[in-house]
Formats: C-alpha cells, structure tokens, sequence
C-alpha cells in the first residue's frame, strides 16, 4: 500500500510539473540559465573551447553540403550511416544555435527535421531488419531511441524559432509516432530490463519532455503500462545497478548504459528536480562512474569482460559526459578532474564547462585513485559478484606530488556466483601511460 501510495503521489506531482514548464525551452539538456553561463565563459576554458571548436568545424562542413535524408536500405552502409551522422550533426547544430544565436544553426534542424517529417510516415520495418525489435530508420530499434535522443536536443535548442504550425509538423510526423512506436509497439524492448530498454525509456522520455506530453513520460519513468512495475527508467536504475554501482553486463556495457542513464537523470532533474534521481539508491549514479572507471587498466582500457570490444576505453565521448555530470552533481571531487585531464575532452553542456573551468584553476589535481575492490551483482548485490586485486609495481608507484599514472599495474580478476568463484586473469596492464589531457 504504502509503495502504490508512493507511485501515485510521484504521478501526481509529474502530470503538474510537465505541463508547468511545459513554455521553457530550452528544457532538455540546456537551460536558460546555463546558456548565459556558457556565452559568457566563451575564450576562458581551452578544454571547453577545444569542443566547441571541434563541433563548430563538424556543423561547418555539414552546412555546406546539401542535406540528405535518405529512404532506408542497409544495417551497416550509406544509409545507415547518413542517418547517424544526420542526429549527430541536428544535435551539434542546435547547441551552437543557443550559444551563438546565429540563425543558420536553426534553420539547418529547421530543414532537417522537415525531411524527417515527410520519410518518417512512410516508412514500415527496416527492410535489413534481422533482429526481435526491428526499427524503421534502422535495422534495430536501439539506433532509433539513440537518432531520438540527439534529435529532440536539437528541437529543444530551436523550438522557439518556429511557428506553431512548424512545431505541430515535426511532432505530429516525427517525435510522437517515434515514441509511440517504441513504448507502444516495441513494449517488450521498451519494458526490457536492460540497456536497450534504458536508451528506449530516456529517448521516449525526452520527446515527452519537450513536448510536454504527460503520457510519454510516464511511461518513460514507470513503464509502458504506468504502472512503476512493467519497466521505465526508474525500474532500470534499480535493478541494473548493484547498490555498489557494478552494472550488471560488465564495464564495457557500462560504458554504453552510462550515457542514457546521465542524460536522462539530468533531464529529470531540470524538468522535475523533486523526483530527486541523482540522489536514488543512496546516489548509486555516483557509485557508478566510480565503478567503470575502477573496472579500466590504468592506460583507460576496460578490462575485457564477456562479449566487450578491447578498442574502446574510458576517452568514449560517454564516459567523459558521465565524469563530468558526476564531478558536478556529486561534490566535485577533485579525483574526478585527474579523468578528464588524461581524456582531454569535456561535454559540450554546462557539466563540461564547469570541469574545464576547474582545470583551468587546479591544472594538477590529485590522482584518481585506482584500488582493490569488489562488488556485489544485482540490484541487492547479492547475485554473485567482481572482485578486481591491484598492486602496483614498486617501481611504478605513483609520488604523492606526481600526476603520472603508474606505467603497469598487476592486476586479478576474480567473479563469484551462488555456485561458483572463478580466477579470471592475472595480468598486467599495457606499460604505456594514458595520454596527457
């Protein structure tokens, strides 16, 4: 009784706050406010800087070549490909629209966005679709919830540049067949304890967000019934993470989950702040980057569980967006600004201006500190488990005034289940030094 009383109170105080700031834009990952912070903080930050040059060059030669919105065909060639580049280029352009004022960022979405509203309706399943849950701009629907994610960033950052008219075109053809598709006809992908369910339930969720569409988000929160118990993001959050912050299919999935859980959390956060997400399970999104960057050899790799790609590492533009949400929200640890120093990059959001402003004050800061740990696996942690054993060569071992990283750590790998306790590995990391921030 007391959980159902719980959910229904949250229901009640989510349909109010969605409508209420539903003539906020940008709302998403923006704010007002934080757009004028950003203005002003332009020549002053050279990590934050470097970004924005970096898009502005990217949105620079997309403007300048026609645009093209393709009719779907492959999993894996042009058209596959253009689409992704496509949400990359609207989400980039939409931001410089909101930093620089400049009209031309608005129009391309503007332009782009139309297109999408004349495809989208014709379109039925991806015609190289092979898998449970196909998509229709893509082969699957995991690439549709991520073109929808970077999508409605871009809408948000230009939704006062347009007509009503224009507004009631793109989500009438775009954003809310989209969603629906994937909440309603993809449920069981949609309500799937898993990361694709968290990428569907936070794309979902921000094409309710700025549309001010009281149903999406709930369904993005509490499941494609409403419910609290059939899935959302929230059920997500409770049971893919340990209490500890171990993501249950290991560091390399948790480099991908990493993304939509951050940007989601933000999202509530600026439209909904007393669903208080960043604190949830004892703030187990802290305990999380904490735990991906702890499961990586010291040159950033992770370590290569299951079905993980060994090229990735923690310079993934998401686990960078994570570290700076998580130095922001979390008591600026120090430690933190060591990560993005050796990534060298930072988000292009209010997050990664602070931590590039922090560098510029502390240009050294204190070492992360990499350590022994073990961790619990499932949401009570009690679902077997990880244990990682460092110890540092003697002759690598970090000076408490140096911010070089020990060239090679030895390290142990042990997992558990109710049945069994395996040594994985033991190995050292490569001998080469992350590359310097």
């Amino acid at each position: 009784m007391k959980r159902l009383l719980s959910f229904l109170a949250l229901s009640l105080a989510l349909a109010a706050s969605v409508c209420g700031a539903n003539g906020v834009h940008p709302r998403l990952l923006l704010t007002p406010a934080e757009v004028q912070e950003i203005r002003a903080a332009r020549g002053k930050a050279p990590l934050f800087d470097a970004a924005l040059a970096e898009a502005t060059d990217k949105v620079a030669r997309a403007l300048a070549a026609p645009i093209v919105v393709p009719q779907p065909k492959d999993a894996a060639g042009f058209t596959h490909e253009r689409h992704k580049a496509n949400y990359a280029e609207m989400q980039l352009a939409g931001f410089l629209y909101q930093i620089t004022g400049e009209a031309r960022y608005a129009a391309f979405v503007k332009a782009m966005l139309e297109k999408y509203a004349v495809l989208y309706p014709t379109l039925g399943n991806h015609p190289a679709a092979a898998s449970s849950s196909p998509g229709r701009l893509f082969h699957q629907s995991l690439n549709e919830c991520v073109w929808l994610v970077h999508a409605t960033q871009a809408y948000d950052c230009i939704y006062d540049t347009l007509t009503p008219e224009e507004r009631k075109n793109i989500e009438t053809h775009v954003f809310e067949p989209m969603a629906h598709f994937l909440a309603d006809e993809r449920a069981a992908e949609f309500d799937r304890i898993h990361n694709h369910g968290t990428w569907a339930a936070t794309a979902v969720g921000m094409a309710g967000y700025v549309m001010g569409d009281d149903e999406l988000v709930k369904k993005a929160l509490y499941g494609s019934k409403m419910d609290g118990r059939t899935g959302g993001w929230l059920k997500q959050l409770d049971e893919l993470y340990a209490p500890d912050g171990y993501y249950c299919e290991g560091p390399y999935y948790a480099r991908y989950v990493i993304m939509p859980f951050y940007v989601f959390a933000q999202v509530i956060e600026n439209n909904q702040p007393e669903l208080k997400v960043f604190a949830r399970r004892g703030s187990v999104l802290r305990q999380a980057v904490d735990s991906l960057l702890q499961l990586t050899y010291v040159n950033g790799e992770f370590i290569p569980f299951n079905d993980a790609m060994k090229e990735k590492t923690f310079q993934s533009p998401e686990v960078a967006l994570a570290v700076d949400w998580a130095y922001v929200r979390y008591g600026r640890d120090p430690r933190l600004l060591d990560i993005a120093k050796r990534q060298g990059v930072v988000a292009l959001n209010a997050a990664g201006l602070s931590v590039a402003q922090a560098l510029v004050a502390n240009p050294r800061p204190p070492a992360f500190d990499y350590r022994s740990v073990a961790y619990g696996d499932g949401p009570t942690g009690r679902d077997g488990g990880v244990a990682l054993l460092r110890a540092p060569r003697a002759a690598a071992r970090r000076s408490p005034c140096s911010n070089t990283p020990p060239s090679a750590w030895s390290t142990a790998i042990t997992t558990s289940s109710a049945s069994s306790s395996t040594t994985r590995a033991a190995k050292s990391s490569p001998t080469t030094a992350p590359p310097a921030g």
